[in-house]
């Protein structure tokens, strides 16, 4: 039997319409409305309905989802009356899964695992009703941040090392000389490792690293990885004298002080001593044994960072 319905919104008929379902748009987020039909039948009978409550909560609206130091951060726009917000994760062969709660208007996944790609979306609460969601949600190939593990003083060049991240195909290296300064990229590379040889001595720099998969990117550590780059001291004599064994090496630009190391035939590098001043370019070990041969080396040191040093070192048998 066919019926001419009536769409009753608050007491005022609203919509006639012959189907069985009706779309208002006509409506506010937070806001409660009061809803009955009518229906008026052909025999002439007349069925109105019990009058149902509808509090209404916008559907969020999405804005982005972004690759960060600590995870996937979710935006959205904010639904009005609504008191919090649950947070939903699938990946093309899951369901949705809440996976947080928050009454911000973004979220941070940390639970993400690179080389995967996930779609998020977002449903508002608030004591007296749930919003809908968007089902698409938004989507994004997660690459996680590279961890930095050093920056190494080495003969005329810094290496920089980080950790492997899953799903990364390339990397680029970032550098940048003050701690407030710009971030300049530096290289690329498949590596996971970087040796800047255009370097100065005494000058600091700051480094950091991206993972690439094509167009997508991962975040960066913000703050980098620091070091002061320091030349390695040119050996230039080492003398057996009375007094003790004489050790000679260059000024380098930087440098707040010297450590000096010596071993013994194939043994280890040991170090005897740090000389303050960067003018101060001999050393004399006085505690070198006669008929002992000894090899020396020096390092160049300003507070925490330290130069390379030449592995060979200079060799003499001290004769006194």
């Amino acid at each position: 039997m066919k019926a001419i319905v009536e769409i009753i919104k608050n007491g005022i008929v609203v919509a006639t319409v012959n189907n069985l379902n009706y779309k208002d748009s006509e409506i506010s987020s937070g806001e409660s409305y009061k809803y009955k039909i009518k229906a008026n039948c052909e025999d002439g009978s007349v069925y109105t309905s019990k009058e149902k409550t509808v509090n209404y909560l916008a559907t969020p609206v999405l804005k982005s989802a972004e690759n960060t130091q600590n995870g996937v951060c979710v935006k959205w726009n904010a639904v009005k009356s609504a008191e919090s917000y649950n947070i939903y994760r699938k990946t093309a062969n899951s369901s949705w899964a809440k996976i947080g709660n928050t009454t911000g208007v973004s979220f941070t996944d940390k639970t993400a695992k690179s080389g995967t790609k996930y779609f998020y979306t977002v449903i508002a609460n608030s004591s007296v009703a749930k919003s809908g969601y968007d089902s698409c949600g938004v989507s994004i190939y997660y690459i996680a941040t590279p961890k930095l593990s050093s920056a190494t003083n080495k003969n005329g060049a810094v290496v920089v090392k980080w950790a492997s991240v899953k799903g990364a195909k390339s990397y680029n290296v970032y550098r940048k000389t003050t701690k407030n300064g710009s971030w300049v990229k530096i290289a690329s590379t498949t590596s996971t490792s970087y040796t800047d040889k255009n370097v100065k001595s005494g000058s600091n720099y700051f480094y950091t690293v991206k993972a690439y998969n094509g167009n997508i990117t991962s975040s960066f550590v913000t703050s980098g990885i620091a070091t002061k780059y320091l030349s390695t001291p040119k050996l230039s004599k080492v003398t057996s004298g009375k007094s003790g064994v004489s050790v000679s090496y260059s000024k380098v630009t930087g440098a707040t002080g010297y450590s000096i190391y010596r071993k013994t035939g194939s043994g280890g590098w040991v170090k005897l001593t740090t000389v303050k001043g960067n003018n101060k370019t001999t050393y004399l070990d006085k505690t070198a044994e006669k008929d002992i041969t000894y090899t020396y080396t020096v390092r160049a040191v300003n507070d925490k960072y330290m130069s390379s040093y030449n592995a060979k070192g200079i060799t003499v048998k001290d004769r006194y």
